[in-house]
């Protein structure tokens, strides 16, 4: 389904460039994303699939995104892309009823987006410019799960795909006219399910935009 998707993005963005008045940009974004998932919703998770247990949460990884776009205007943009959060969560814990068992598992994200990007421009002198975004992620949620004793019927060995809001917030310098740097901060909201772990992630990144 992802691949059906990003198909579908180019095809849009191909469209696109017949355009004389589309600016055409580009770019790759490396960072670390977080996540909310912690030990109470391990907790809850386990419960909701009828066990007792507790459990600690590692919740960061490496980040990346890939991604191209146009501008409309000075202060607005459609801007698609790749994205894969890592493992964005790892778990460990203990369980204590009906059987008793210790556990770890991983959870992985990856997907493409679509959004509006508004920029707000700081002047040619200063070549700062504001820029946000709103749109829509379609976010695939790997959950991989093992326990020492018995089977995890329900959670942790389960797969979401599905599409999510996605918002974010950066700051962008132009260093020349084709090439610009930035920071960026994006959150894809209630991703996954309770089968493998639901929670909002977020990509804190920095990264090159060459401007065709």
């Amino acid at each position: 389904m992802i691949k059906k998707i990003a198909v579908g993005m180019a095809v849009a963005a191909a469209m696109a460039a017949g355009s004389a008045s589309a600016q055409w940009y580009g770019g790759a974004n490396l960072g670390q994303s977080k996540t909310n998932y912690d030990s109470a919703r391990v907790a809850a998770d386990l419960a909701a699939v009828g066990r007792t247990g507790t459990g600690a949460v590692s919740n960061s990884d490496l980040g990346l995104k890939l991604f191209a776009g146009y501008t409309i205007n000075d202060n607005v943009a459609l801007e698609g892309g790749y994205f894969n959060v890592g493992r964005f969560a790892t778990t460990n814990g203990t369980i204590t009823a009906p059987t008793a068992a210790t556990f770890n598992g991983k959870i992985e994200g990856q997907g493409v987006n679509m959004d509006v990007v508004g920029t707000l421009r700081g002047g040619p002198a200063t070549g700062f410019s504001m820029i946000g975004r709103l749109g829509l992620a379609y976010f695939q949620t790997k959950a991989t799960t093992s326990v020492s004793a018995g089977t995890l019927t329900g959670y942790g060995n389960a797969t979401s795909n599905k599409f999510v809001p996605e918002i974010g917030l950066g700051l962008q310098y132009d260093f020349t006219k084709t090439i610009a740097g930035r920071r960026e901060v994006q959150r894809y909201m209630k991703v996954g399910n309770s089968n493998t772990g639901s929670a909002d992630v977020d990509l804190y990144s920095a990264g090159i935009v060459y401007k065709f």
